[in-house]
């Protein structure tokens, strides 16, 4: 049984989804750790009881809705379909990977980040406008990551990123 990997831009909401599919799994799978969530404030043992249960070649854990805490540096076994929900912080998953994002991504226009009196214009990751309390997603997401949603071809995107050209 191939494995699904959920990245959430959202503790609340990876939490929410894990606990939908749990109930909507088919019955045969009920109880037995098909579904679990994870994210970095969790405890020390469940996290590495999930992480187990989804790694492990006969691990019980097939579907894993976590947030970015476990994407940095891991190859997981026999990941078929990596999901982002939302705008999260890294896709760097091969295989198939599909981003669903919010409808007002679209909204937004590359030039509206080309503010050359903020002290961080030249980094690629920078926000549209200087961080403080309150913002919400929209107004604190990095430039990259709407360039990387409205690229054509997000392998041309990422080697232009990188300055590869082979």
């Amino acid at each position: 049984q191939p494995r699904v990997l959920l990245f959430f831009d959202s503790k609340t909401l990876s939490l929410c989804i894990s606990r939908f599919l749990d109930k909507n799994i088919p019955t045969q799978f009920c109880g037995t750790g098909f579904v679990h969530h994870y994210y970095s404030t969790m405890s020390p043992q469940y996290l590495q009881i999930a992480h187990d249960d989804f790694t492990w070649l006969d691990g019980p854990c097939r579907i894993l809705c976590t947030t970015s805490g476990e994407s940095v540096g891991v190859d997981f076994p026999d990941v078929r379909i990596t999901v982002n929900v939302g705008v999260v912080d890294e896709n760097q998953c091969g295989g198939l990977h599909v981003t669903l994002y919010e409808p007002w991504v679209l909204d937004i226009k590359l030039e509206e980040f080309n503010d050359t009196t903020t002290p961080f214009h030249s980094d690629p990751n920078h926000p549209r406008t200087i961080l403080r309390l309150g913002l919400n997603k929209r107004e604190h997401v990095p430039c990259s990551k709407i360039a990387a949603i409205l690229a054509p071809c997000i392998r041309q995107y990422k080697a232009n990123y990188l300055s590869n050209s082979s």
